[in-house]
């Protein structure tokens, strides 16, 4: 599925660039900026409220329903909160059956890491203010921890976050390898492989880490969220050493992976968005230090199993109930069968009746036409014996036959007709 490029949607001012370079010569103001780049187009999205944070939104993976493109994230949320927003389109989206690339680029861009950290930046240094914010959920995640280390001091707030493309990433990966850099994926990663990604970004978010973090990183995970829990943070923590700029907060949200719920987002954008030190902000925030916060997730590990045995039971009660339901739409398709084969029956026994109808109606228009033909030949006989009088004597004498034996009526007529052609001769 090829997806329709539409600015329009958005209803704002569009700026359009041949290129990157034309783009940095221009003070960037509120709008659509698609600047193009290596044959195709790189997008964001500009609101300028004047405030001393901007938050830059990395969009989570697209709904395989979604027609149009770019896909911009975070627009409700930055209007919510009253801060800058820079929203950035993954170019990767065009290119068919995708819906996650983690902005790391694709055969015609090349690595995107470095050319949209440097758009990024003018668009930053435009808006002025004194605090960015690097946002991202799940996929997008991926690319806010990613680009973050190109903004010394910067908050990077990912949420539910891919960190590893080594995990639990098969499907994904394969659509990625095959419609952005027509490539096979055998579904697990190759020496190969790693090789080639390798200038686009990398496998592990924990690889990028070779000192201290010279931003905040600040990690919100659902604990009902187990799946991402075990494949993609823990190994993370395992992996990076203790740093005091990487927090984190757990909350028990709705069982599965998904997004981060509007009013957290809301509430942490708002605290970090405050006019204190970004330390302050954090803490209030609700971000605590590794230990701390594990310790805190310990505690409500209790919740957490009451939590996924209710949804279990709740799964139970739920498989149960489509079970039943499976049952009875098996045995309504098969009462619906035998009636489709009832209504078959039926159907050919009407086919039948129409087309012996149709025969006899063939026939009875055969036999009209051959009675219509007797009526003529009839007529056409009547006609030419009208004058014969042979049959006018018989006439005659029909209504007295029965006085008269046949014999005497042969004389009689023999008589009047030799009578007649008597008289006929001339004198």
């Amino acid at each position: 599925m090829q997806r329709v490029r539409n600015l329009s949607r958005w209803n704002v001012d569009c700026f359009d660039y041949e290129s990157p370079e034309l783009f940095f010569g221009m003070r960037t103001t509120s709008g659509a900026h698609a600047i193009q780049y290596n044959g195709q187009i790189l997008d964001l999205l500009v609101k300028d409220r004047g405030s001393s944070t901007t938050l830059v939104v990395f969009s989570g993976a697209l709904s395989s329903k979604a027609k149009h493109t770019p896909a911009f994230g975070g627009r409700a949320l930055a209007e919510d909160t009253g801060v800058n927003l820079i929203a950035v389109a993954d170019p990767s989206m065009n290119m068919g059956e995708i819906t996650v690339a983690w902005y790391l680029g694709n055969s015609h861009t090349g690595p995107l890491r470095s050319v949209l950290s440097d758009l990024i930046r003018h668009v930053v240094v435009s808006l002025g203010g004194t605090r960015t914010i690097m946002f991202g959920g799940s996929g997008g995640g991926f690319a806010a921890a990613h680009l973050a280390h190109d903004f010394p001091d910067s908050i990077a707030l990912i949420c539910n976050p891919r960190l590893s493309l080594e995990r639990w990433s098969e499907r994904p990966l394969r659509k990625y390898f095959n419609n952005c850099h027509n490539r096979l994926f055998s579904g697990q990663l190759t020496d190969d492989d790693r090789q080639f990604l390798a200038p686009y970004g990398p496998i592990e978010i924990s690889a990028l880490k070779d000192g201290p973090f010279n931003h905040d990183l600040l990690i919100y995970h659902n604990l009902l969220d187990p799946w991402f829990l075990n494949l993609q943070l823990f190994p993370f923590l395992e992996a990076t050493p203790e740093d005091s700029r990487l927090k984190l907060q757990f909350s028990m949200d709705k069982l599965g992976h998904g997004g981060i719920p509007a009013h957290q987002v809301r509430r942490i954008v708002s605290q970090l968005a405050q006019d204190i030190d970004t330390e302050s902000a954090i803490i209030s925030a609700g971000f605590l230090p590794r230990h701390r916060a594990t310790n805190s997730a310990l505690l409500k590990y209790p919740d957490v199993a009451f939590s996924m045995q209710k949804t279990e039971e709740e799964y139970e009660q739920i498989q149960l109930r489509l079970n039943e339901s499976k049952q009875q739409q098996k045995q309504a398709v098969m009462t619906a069968s035998i009636a489709l084969d009832k209504q078959k029956i039926l159907y050919k026994r009407a086919l039948d009746v129409e087309s012996s109808l149709l025969e006899l109606e063939e026939e009875n228009v055969k036999l009209r036409s051959d009675n219509s033909i007797l009526q003529r030949s009839v007529q056409s006989l009547k006609n030419k014996h009208a004058d014969n009088p042979y049959l006018q004597i018989q006439r005659k004498l029909s209504r007295f036959s029965k006085y008269f034996p046949n014999s005497l009526k042969r004389l009689i007529i023999g008589k009047i007709l030799t009578k007649d052609t008597r008289s006929e001769r001339p004198n």
